[in-house]
């Protein structure tokens, strides 16, 4: 990392982390380490509006303008972002990052560094994607556990000196058999993918570590339960809560004593907060301390008419609920998301008046009030009914539309609204049983909206779903749909998609959706050369929005194979652009070029260079048999490590092929590279192909 910092000059670079993946230690160290190579200036992140982040910004540039220009010294900026951003932090930082990008800080070297949540960071990324890259923390290595497992066992020998042995044992009981342990201790989490700091505090604690944090809350008085929890739901929504509403919202808690590490902290500005987000989400799924939380929301609703802060504050929550995600710290929470997202709307509807005077009329701004609308929206149930709580939210999304509409003057914010609107009118209507509220109809008007700054990625998940339903309605009434708007159907959707990976969204299920969609419909739906246009249009789309996707480009060049040998260099040229830029899909797309240039030694050796570019670690059964075939078909015939490639190809695709999907999917390749082992290794060559044929009639029956 130090080194790349000295070789760039001006540069942004995002960390992504969920939260516990050490993002903030990361920084630390970072900080800690450019000491003598760089001047380090860490800029707090302030949630609390939404100016402050980018002026912070501009002071320290400001600041060191006339330093630098007299000093090669370089400058390394850092700043956590803690909370999620507004729609305004995240055009106010954008705008400073734009700017600071400008000819002025071409030849200074100041490195910018903000972390965050992947959609915290990705939201702001997208409008500077320009000399900025995108990393993420790798797991840990056996060398940095080792370190850490160190760290631990010098405190765990200070604490024993002060300590009685019984006592530790039963406050920490896993921390002796972890810093006794040979080497670096393989902690088994039983997660599916545990953050760093579960896997600690698991080390420490034991499996079972969440039951010694909500121990800690349970074994407190009320008033300073309703405290903790006040400062854990802050933490998780806004980085932490300031002492001047902790204590007008907990008077009689003893907030002088608890933070002092006693559960919970306070730092130099007086802002309460958790030890750590994830010990913070911890204490809420699973202390069951529903009463609590509910009154947590219920005091900042009451406070919120004479309270701008506490207005805020409920927003933040709010904001943060109608997101939440579970940390499968225990597996699964006493309190699930929706769960917590049902008490929200419980409070909410309990304090209808209140809560819309305060937080719809009193705003003037359009963006903040489209912001509230879709905090609202998301807070609905899966399966929304009729009920009074649903309704209510309903209405109040609309209302505070409605009233944005009155305040906007542009016509990307006019647009937005007209959107969101039309969402909740949709769902309004589909709740009090209007048939005539059509798909179709609204993938239409939503088309034009495709592209616009303002779309973010819950509009393209929107218009995905409308695409999915329209196609289900095309199937009950085909002679409804011209061949051109079937194409436009599928255009769109694959529009859809692209931009809504390119916002960052992560939804297996959506995925899964989508691939169904496309790929087992459209075949019947249109004729090669509009189904080349749709795949077409996504590749290039995913490349110009900068997540080139290979699964995609490959579904185009199966298109173009079916043209004929007058588009081969333009196959050759897409498919060197898949291996060297996709995301996914690099060895299906090695595999192809490997068969299209197989003949022509000049290409076959440029084509070999790229593809053992590629990396072989970390690779799935089926990823690992294209690239080892691959590298065969493209070796010299008389290369001895050809007959090693091939083996190891065929088998990889009989560990990887185990169902009829994935037999479709590489069964042909699994007997060429058999076939191709033969005359090399004929032993080897025969069971291959005699796997390939048991493999065949399994799966073929």
């Amino acid at each position: 990392m130090l080194p790349w910092l000295r070789e760039r000059g001006a540069r942004i670079m995002f960390l992504s982390g969920e939260a516990g993946e050490g993002k903030t230690s990361f920084l630390r160290h970072l900080m800690w380490y450019s000491a003598d190579t760089h001047r380090v200036i860490e800029v707090k992140y302030l949630a609390a509006s939404p100016s402050v982040p980018a002026q912070a910004f501009w002071d320290a540039i400001h600041g060191l303008r006339s330093p630098i220009s007299e000093t090669p010294t370089p400058v390394l900026l850092v700043c956590d972002i803690t909370a999620p951003p507004t729609t305004g932090q995240e055009a106010a930082i954008a705008s400073f990052l734009i700017d600071f990008l400008s000819a002025d800080y071409e030849d200074e070297q100041i490195t910018i560094v903000l972390a965050g949540r992947p959609p915290w960071v990705n939201a702001i990324r997208r409008r500077t994607v320009a000399k900025s890259e995108m990393i993420n923390l790798a797991s840990l290595n056996p060398g940095e556990l080792s370190h850490f497992q160190s760290m631990i066992r010098h405190a765990y020998t200070d604490l024993s000196a002060a300590v009685d042995n019984v006592e530790l044992q039963a406050l920490y009981p896993n921390l002796q058999r972890f810093v006794s342990a040979n080497g670096p201790m393989a902690v088994d989490t039983g997660d599916r993918s545990p953050s760093v700091l579960v896997t600690f505090l698991k080390a420490v604690y034991g499996d079972h570590f969440h039951f010694r944090l909500v121990e800690e809350c349970t074994a407190m008085s009320p008033a300073d339960q309703g405290a903790y929890i006040q400062v854990c739901m802050a933490t998780i929504a806004a980085g932490g809560i300031p002492e001047r509403i902790l204590r007008r919202l907990c008077e009689y808690a003893d907030l002088d004593s608890r933070s002092q590490l006693d559960p919970w902290t306070r730092d130099v500005h007086n802002d309460h907060m958790a030890r750590h987000a994830v010990i913070a989400q911890t204490v809420i799924e699973e202390s069951g301390l529903h009463a609590q939380i509910r009154d947590c929301m219920r005091t900042l609703l009451q406070e919120a008419p004479i309270s701008a802060d506490a207005d805020w504050l409920l927003f933040k929550i709010l904001d943060a609920i109608s997101v939440w995600e579970p940390i499968a710290a225990s597996g699964k929470p006493r309190l699930s998301p929706n769960q917590i997202r049902g008490i929200a709307r419980e409070v909410l509807f309990d304090g209808s008046a209140d809560f819309a005077r305060t937080s719809i009329s009193r705003s003037v701004d359009p963006g903040e009030l489209i912001r509230y609308s879709r905090v609202l929206y998301a807070l609905l149930p899966e399966e929304p009914g009729n009920s009074k709580a649903t309704l209510y939210l309903l209405n109040q999304n609309r209302q505070a539309l409605l009233r944005a509409s009155t305040i906007a003057v542009d016509g990307p914010t006019v647009e937005s609204i007209s959107y969101y609107l039309g969402k909740a009118e949709y769902l309004m209507s589909k709740i009090g049983g209007d048939a005539s509220a059509s798909s179709r109809e609204i993938v239409k008007r939503l088309r034009e909206f495709v592209g616009r700054e303002w779309c973010g990625a819950d509009f393209y998940v929107d218009l995905l779903g409308h695409c999915v339903k329209s196609r289900s309605g095309m199937s009950e009434s085909p002679e409804a749909w011209d061949e051109s708007e079937v194409f436009e159907l599928y255009r769109t959707a694959e529009m859809a998609y692209q931009y809504m990976v390119s916002s960052g969204v992560d939804h297996p299920g959506l995925f899964a959706r989508y691939m169904s969609f496309r790929v087992r419909k459209i075949y019947g739906d249109l004729s090669p050369e509009l189904r080349r246009s749709v795949f077409e249009t996504g590749w290039r789309l995913s490349v110009e929005l900068g997540y080139p996707d290979g699964g995609v480009g490959i579904a185009f060049d199966q298109e173009l194979a079916a043209v004929g040998n007058e588009v081969k260099e333009f196959r050759e040229d897409l498919l060197h652009e898949i291996i060297g830029t996709a995301r996914r899909g690099k060895q299906s797309a090695a595999i192809r070029l490997a068969n299209l240039v197989r003949g022509d030694d000049g290409k076959r050796r440029a084509a070999l260079d790229a593809v053992q570019a590629l990396s072989r670690t970390d690779l799935s059964e089926a990823a690992s048999a294209l690239l080892s075939h691959s590298v065969a078909i493209l070796l010299d015939p008389m290369d001895p490590q050809r007959a090693e490639e091939l083996r190891q190809a065929c088998k990889s695709y009989r560990g990887a092929i185990c169902n009829r999907d994935a037999w479709l999917d590489w069964g042909d390749y699994w007997r060429q590279a058999a076939r191709q082992l033969l005359p090399l290794d004929r032993v080897a060559g025969e069971e291959a192909l005699k796997d390939w044929q048991r493999t065949r009639a399994r799966l073929e029956k």
